[in-house]
């Protein structure tokens, strides 16, 4: 050991000696002190968020600290622990950003305003760590806590609160809030506000399948960013109309616009926007069927899903890659990385994942004759469509559920879920019969009957 290191080493040491020998009354005033020099250091002030909040807690944990010094740091604390939680949501630190965000959230001298917005971003927060199950409730309390705010105050925590729960596929909640949102948003909301209120209730739409709708909304929304120049959401909501083409089958168009989001997000350093940009351009290639494509760009996704400690984006391109893999002939590999999804998703408690995810691992079993396997996957896939209200998921594996009937003979399997996707598909506004049901039935009973050929085949060699 050099003896510079051997400097610091024992410095360091003989520091922490000091500090245990002080009385805690000493300690505490040695914090309160170290605390009002920090608030010297303006320009340092959000590198020092977290530090201002440890000392301000570390003083008043004594009961002794005098008046005039726990009255003053009270009242400091809840500011710098909404500071400190702002940088490490910036920085990525999502861990300890819901650390921070509990201790604000709960803090005696907390605002309404400061509680309001501390449990809004405390549920965003536990969506980004994949703790999908833990979100709605502490978004509801910020809710609540927001009622005597300003209109635009309040109108901007209801659209955050509705673009969180749009995420998990909350969309009953959704719609309430953007209705509750809007003539707030128009009263005394800035344009940001309100394009961000048409995006957030424009997703819902397209999770509904309200496309005219949804496209009417963003169209709004784009108008309003390019009124208001402003750059940040005019990319936000172009990504979007490249999602919601991709949903109409418009590839080309979709491939168009996520391509010149992502040059422009990659210019702009936006890692959050390219994220969500690449992955969903990758899950175009695969509707192309340039799967070599597609998992390159998934991988990508995951990485910077992986960089932003977004689990509930990583989980998505997983799930995607899962598609990319096993139409590249690789289906041993597809099936581990669907398990490996569908766990994740299970263990966010996010049914919408649950729901695609072990569907996706169903059709895959279901190609390879694993009937039984598949049985219980689709099962599984079907109520987490339920729980979350996805209907046309409800409808697809109800579909998948009849051929799985069709393929191992079992006529009652086949005909009770076919008549359930029938009704399903009613309440949708169509029709099992413009579905994907009927060309997938004849191949399906094509397939029944080959094996029903093959099987009667080697019954009459063993026979002879």
């Amino acid at each position: 050991m050099g003896a510079d290191t051997a400097y610091q080493f024992s410095h360091a040491l003989l520091r922490e000696a000091a500090y245990q020998l002080q009385l805690p009354s000493s300690r505490a005033l040695l914090h309160a002190a170290a605390h009002d020099l920090l608030l010297e250091e303006p320009e340092f002030r959000d590198a020092l968020a977290f530090d201002l909040a440890e000392h301000a807690r570390l003083a008043l944990a004594d009961p002794e600290l005098p008046e005039h010094l726990r009255s003053r740091l009270r009242l400091a604390e809840p500011r710098h622990l909404a500071n400190a939680a702002a940088v490490a949501r910036r920085d990525f630190r999502n861990a300890d950003a819901k650390a921070l965000l509990l201790r604000l959230s709960s803090h005696e001298a907390a605002s309404p305003r400061q509680r309001a917005d501390a449990l809004v971003k405390l549920g965003i927060t536990c969506i980004t760590l994949g703790q999908n199950d833990q979100a709605p409730a502490y978004i509801r309390q910020g809710i609540q806590w927001s009622e005597s705010e300003p209109l635009g105050v309040r109108a901007g925590m209801l659209v955050e609160a509705a673009t969180a729960l749009g995420v998990i596929h909350r969309i009953e909640d959704v719609e309430t809030i953007c209705a509750q949102a809007a003539p707030l948003a128009e009263a005394g909301g800035g344009l940001d506000v309100q394009v961000d209120l048409l995006i957030a209730w424009s997703i819902a739409r397209q999770q509904q399948q309200q496309w005219q709708s949804a496209g009417e909304m963003l169209q709004r929304a784009l108008t309003i960013a390019q009124e208001g120049h402003d750059p940040k959401r005019i990319l936000a909501v172009r990504s979007n109309l490249g999602i919601l083409a991709m949903h109409l089958g418009q590839n080309a168009e979709a491939e168009r616009i996520l391509q010149e989001v992502i040059k422009e997000a990659s210019a702009a350093h936006d890692l959050s926007l390219l994220c969500t940009a690449t992955g969903n351009l990758g899950n175009v290639r695969n509707k192309q069927r340039r799967y070599e494509e597609g998992r390159l760009l998934l991988l990508q996704g995951i990485e910077l899903a992986q960089q932003l400690g977004d689990r509930r984006r990583e989980l998505v391109h997983l799930g995607n890659l899962v598609t990319s893999v096993k139409q590249l002939g690789e289906r041993r590999q597809g099936r581990v990385l669907g398990a490996e999804a569908l766990n994740r998703a299970r263990e966010a408690g996010n049914l919408h994942s649950v729901a695609i995810n072990a569907g996706n691992l169903a059709v895959s079993l279901h190609e390879e004759h694993y009937y039984d396997e598949a049985l219980g996957y689709y099962l599984e896939a079907l109520n987490a469509a339920k729980g979350c209200g996805a209907l046309s998921l409800v409808a697809l594996w109800q579909v998948h559920l009849s051929l799985l009937g069709t393929l191992s003979s079992d006529h009652e399997l086949e005909q009770h879920y076919r008549e359930l996707a029938r009704q399903t598909y009613h309440s949708l506004g169509q029709k099992l019969e413009d579905s994907i049901y009927p060309e997938a039935y004849r191949s399906t009973l094509a397939e029944r009957q080959l094996i029903d050929e093959i099987e009667s085949r080697l019954h009459r060699q063993r026979e002879t």
